[in-house]
């Protein structure tokens, strides 16, 4: 059994995390879907081991998000689901725009009709591509996530 504690748990993955990033420094789309995501053939991926540990303490399941906007926001006319993994409406200008194939409506049939059946590379791609948008909004370098060795820390992450 795992540490409850949230800081002890993301500090059992960091030596794992900094290895990973010393070692791809340009990862494939593949191996940033591996890493940051997982799947039950690759468990070491940051979400999967996050989800296992919330399941191992009986937390909720982790809800989709965009990953930019403030936790608690409230509806209004130019966001009117916050918090919800959809495409931004043009203006709103709260956060980067996701690219709709990756929305929280997205079905297996219609990643891999995206996609193409199997191939994680290109899923993997569109999602790093959403996370270094994520990374570098508003300003790039100023967020709490901009760096990858330490973005783990952030609740955003």
């Amino acid at each position: 059994m795992t540490s409850p504690d949230f800081c002890t748990f993301i500090d059992s993955l960091i030596p794992g995390h900094q290895a990973w990033l010393s070692a791809n420094l340009t990862p494939t789309g593949r191996q940033f879907f591996d890493h940051y995501v997982g799947d039950n053939l690759h468990t070491g991926g940051l979400l999967w081991q996050y989800e296992a540990w919330r399941v191992e303490h009986r937390h909720t399941r982790v809800r989709p998000w965009n990953g930019a906007e403030a936790l608690g926001r409230v509806p209004d006319a130019n966001i009117p689901s916050p918090g919800r993994v959809l495409p931004w409406l043009s203006g709103a200008g709260a956060g980067p725009h996701l690219d709709p194939r990756l929305s929280e409506v997205s079905t297996s049939d219609s990643l891999q009709a995206a996609f193409g059946a199997g191939n994680v590379a290109a899923l993997g791609a569109a999602i790093r591509a959403h996370w270094d948008a994520v990374r570098n909004f508003p300003t790039p370098e100023v967020s709490e996530i901009h760096s990858d060795a330490t973005a783990p820390y952030s609740i955003r992450f």
